[in-house]
């Protein structure tokens, strides 16, 4: 049957093949998870106070490297493509593929708000 793993608060529960649960540190603190090109700037701060806005995030860079063939933010090491999310200034797909539309720029921009503030924040309409 196989593991199956199961979030649960800061730590990780496992089970195995035979349905005992065996609980076990996956992560240690202060450690990145996920792929730095792809995180927002929160999840680089704090991956324990995130919610659903990291993951519209991400897809925004998702999209971007779907339309351009590269990462939104490209830096020589992990440390400053983090920085990058964080300091640097939205990329337009425009200025890369310049028959993408003014609406799926605006979108793409509204996915990778530095800043998810209001409620609406990085959810496209």
């Amino acid at each position: 049957m196989g593991l199956a793993r199961f979030d649960a608060a800061s730590e990780q529960l496992l089970m195995d093949a035979t349905g005992g649960a065996v609980e076990e540190h996956l992560t240690r603190d202060n450690q990145i998870v996920g792929t730095v090109e792809y995180m927002s700037p929160e999840q680089a701060d704090d991956s324990m106070e995130i919610d659903g806005r990291a993951d519209i995030y991400s897809l925004g860079c998702t999209l971007y490297c779907l339309i351009t063939g590269r990462a939104p933010y490209r830096a020589d090491t992990p440390l400053k493509v983090l920085m990058a999310h964080r300091v640097r200034e939205i990329p337009d797909l425009r200025a890369v593929r310049p028959e993408v539309s003014e609406r799926l720029e605006a979108i793409f921009h509204k996915m990778v708000a530095k800043r998810p503030t209001t409620a609406t924040a990085r959810c496209p309409k």
